[in-house]
């Protein structure tokens, strides 16, 4: 049984006998947990598409009207450890996109997000004083 057929197991198990989970399978929940909400998704997709954005580029890529619904959002993905708070007040995804690009292809097409183009890396480039 590989990582992932363990994390599925012992969901059902706590989803059937309301069984507290530990380690890495509560983790794993966390993360399914914020990607199945299509909000968080499409700040997930956002940032793995343009990289580290302040609030106010995720509320708009979001589609929300208020910062506060936003913020909600944002703190589930801060808890579940996929997105965390960057300089000045940016989020960005942790240094792990490969694992959370591959959890997001798969709740995508459950919770009705468009699959993420890959754009290649991002690369921060610092602005040209002239």
């Amino acid at each position: 049984m590989d990582f992932a057929d363990e994390v599925v197991s012992a969901v059902a198990t706590a989803a059937r006998g309301n069984v507290a989970l530990s380690g890495a399978a509560a983790s794993s929940v966390k993360v399914f947990a914020a990607l199945g909400h299509p909000v968080r998704m499409a700040v997930v997709a956002h940032l793995l598409q343009v990289g580290p954005r302040a609030a106010v580029h995720l509320q708009q890529a979001a589609g929300l009207t208020s910062p506060g619904r936003l913020y909600h959002h944002l703190n589930v993905l801060l808890d579940s450890g996929v997105v965390e708070r960057g300089f000045r007040g940016t989020y960005r995804l942790r240094p792990e996109p490969a694992a959370v690009r591959a959890l997001i292809e798969a709740v995508a097409p459950i919770v009705g997000v468009p699959p993420v183009v890959d754009v290649g890396p991002v690369v921060d480039v610092a602005p040209v004083d002239r």
